[in-house]
């Protein structure tokens, strides 16, 4: 393949990848059809085959991309004050990011062996639930109100296993 038919390709791919995350979020999965992905993205049915076997493919790829933007993210350095009084409202502020609890652990807030597997389990119970809805059922299903409680609610299982 040529230099310029890789690019047209990888473009085309990256189309269907924002095309699909956009009707996934809208839909949910079994609400997106190939037919709406195609079309958003601007390219033919045929196209999408071509990049993806099939929708259970192309949804796989999009949560691994997802994680991996995660991850990129987790990897930031928190600027949490080390004040211990004050650790579970400085928690439920960065609720809604995603950082890393090394220096945290390291000024003995935390009790973490491994800050990046610790910072995914935050992230992880801050996320799960709208996440998942969003992306099974369509559409954000959760109103402010939700995300605070699933943000108060995940500090306080972290902190349960992590102070």
């Amino acid at each position: 393949m040529a230099p310029n038919e890789q690019g047209r390709s990888a473009r085309k791919h990256e189309a269907i990848m924002e095309a699909a995350t956009a009707v996934f979020m809208e839909k949910g999965y079994s609400g997106t059809s190939m037919d709406d992905i195609a079309r958003l993205a601007a390219v033919s049915k045929q196209t999408v085959y071509k990049h993806f076997a099939d929708k259970e493919k192309l949804f796989a790829e999009i949560v691994l991309a997802t994680s991996g933007r995660i991850d990129g993210m987790i990897d930031l350095v928190a600027a949490i004050p080390a004040d211990p009084d004050a650790l579970e409202d400085n928690l439920h502020r960065l609720a809604r990011q995603f950082r890393t609890f090394r220096r945290l652990a390291d000024e003995g807030l935390l009790r973490v062996d491994e800050p990046l597997l610790a910072a995914n389990h935050f992230s992880g119970l801050l996320l799960w639930i709208p996440v998942n809805k969003a992306m099974f059922t369509g559409g954000p299903q959760h109103t402010e109100a939700d995300l605070d409680h699933y943000a108060t609610a995940g500090v306080r299982a972290f902190l349960a296993a992590y102070r």
